[in-house]
């Protein structure tokens, strides 16, 4: 289990580095979680009908407009077999 722990602590490092940078006063809580639409406004930030441009046209509120599900609703979604960490994510599911 110590290269379990290790590992795992590997991964908290990891994910700390991508997203706090203290030299540039930036912690995990500096800016608002945008992510997803229902305890935070996410894509409706842009996407309300309220951003207009000049010919009349909102940002199209369409979420295939910026997304593209590869997988949904799927025990077994292909594009994690495409990806070559099926067998990964099934070992953690398990745990």
């Amino acid at each position: 289990r110590s290269d379990d722990i290790r590992q795992a602590g590997r991964a908290v490092l990891a994910i700390y580095n991508r997203n706090v940078y203290p030299d540039l006063k930036v912690t995990w809580g500096t800016y608002p979680n945008n992510l997803g639409h229902m305890d935070f406004p996410g894509c409706f930030r842009c996407h309300d009908g309220s951003h207009i441009a000049a010919d009349g046209k909102t940002i199209a509120q369409d979420c295939n407009s910026c997304h593209e599900p590869l997988g949904m609703d799927e025990s077994s979604p292909e594009i994690l077999k495409t990806l070559g960490i099926s067998e990964r994510i099934s070992s953690l599911q398990k745990q």
